[in-house]
């Protein structure tokens, strides 16, 4: 039987190795997840992203520190954030949305949705 430790390292890697630019965040609003992808999209390392809080994540994006889709995991009554995007779906849990952002004005399509334990928490 697998550990926590090793479990969590296993999905550690599975996660950086994604080919689709991936980030997540903790109840907190951390960072707790920084792939390679999202590195290369972004120019900063997980290294310099891990532990990020207080809208962190939002920097590469839009220069500045502001709610963006994954924070409608956590609270999802957050109406600013669906007002920044220029198409905006929700199908149960997760939201599919894409919009404007930097650099250069990208158009990004980005899903945002819970991980869950075998409990559901």
């Amino acid at each position: 039987m697998l550990s926590v430790s090793e479990i969590s390292r296993g999905v550690s890697q599975v996660i950086d190795f994604l080919p689709d630019a991936t980030f997540a965040i903790d109840e907190a609003g951390r960072v707790i997840f920084w792939n390679q992808a999202m590195e290369e999209l972004t120019g900063i390392t997980s290294g310099e992203m891990l532990d990020g809080a207080d809208y962190a994540y939002a920097l590469p994006f839009y220069n500045k520190r502001r709610p963006m889709l994954v924070d409608l995991v956590l609270n999802p009554h957050v109406s600013m954030v669906a007002d920044n995007y220029t198409a905006f779906t929700r199908c149960g849990d997760t939201i599919y949305a894409e919009g404007m952002a930097l650099p250069a004005d990208r158009l990004l399509w980005g899903k945002a949705g819970p991980i869950r334990d075998e409990s559901g928490q």
